[in-house]
């Protein structure tokens, strides 16, 4: 099986934030193990004794709040530095996604929407591809924070199984999406958070000197 970890930046009912950020990463189940022991020694260079109480969270790391206060900016840099790295180690098979979506452009009741579907379609299409490509046949499942995003998300899941979206229906996902009360403990979780912040913020200072307009969204996903 293949789990798609997936975070949300901006809220798509705040008028202050310009734009929304859905983004994560696939790993295959088997890999989980190790991106976890990974994790954990990043984490033990700030809390030896006892790693697990070390919360990799964008907002918090770039702002210098509650546990990152003391911490100096080379250092909450280099262990953002190293969980992209880690995302980009061959040996875990990690495949990032995310969809980008300007407020603007859309009404606000379909942004949420918008995003999930995009996301959703896009890794129910790599698994359909896992099989018909390499003969093998794995389902998927979507895990996300614990959120009042909750209900729609699952909602949205089974219609776009059962029913349909803008273009097919999703065959390949082995149960609704999942929302985790202890996000925080899951370290893919805490990678899937530091993915989305980061490209939040990089939008954030982008469209400070961009002019051009542009598309409502946008939606990738890389090997």
């Amino acid at each position: 099986m293949h789990l798609l970890y997936l975070d949300e930046s901006g809220n798509p009912n705040d008028v202050q934030d310009k734009f929304f950020v859905l983004a994560g990463f696939s790993i295959f189940e088997r890999q989980c193990h190790w991106m976890d022991a990974a994790m954990t020694r990043i984490a033990q260079r700030f809390d030896a004794p006892n790693p697990s109480s070390v919360e990799f969270r964008g907002a918090p790391m770039r702002n210098g709040k509650g546990e990152w206060s003391s911490r100096t900016p080379a250092d909450k840099i280099q262990a953002v530095a190293d969980i992209f790295a880690l995302l980009s180690e061959k040996q875990l098979k990690v495949r990032l996604y995310g969809s980008v979506i300007e407020k603007s452009l859309l009404p606000i009741d379909e942004i949420l929407p918008h995003s999930f579907e995009n996301l959703a379609s896009e890794f129910d299409s790599f698994l359909a591809h896992q099989y018909t490509q390499y003969g093998q046949a794995q389902r998927g499942i979507v895990i996300l924070d614990k959120s009042h995003y909750e209900h729609q998300i699952q909602g949205l899941s089974y219609l776009f199984k059962h029913v349909g979206h803008s273009t097919g229906k999703l065959r390949n996902f082995a149960e609704v999406p999942l929302f985790l009360v202890t996000w925080w403990r899951a370290r893919q979780a805490s990678a899937a958070r530091i993915s989305a912040n980061a490209a939040l913020a990089y939008l954030e200072v982008r469209s400070k000197t961009r002019k051009d307009a542009s598309s409502p969204s946008w939606v990738g996903s890389t090997a």
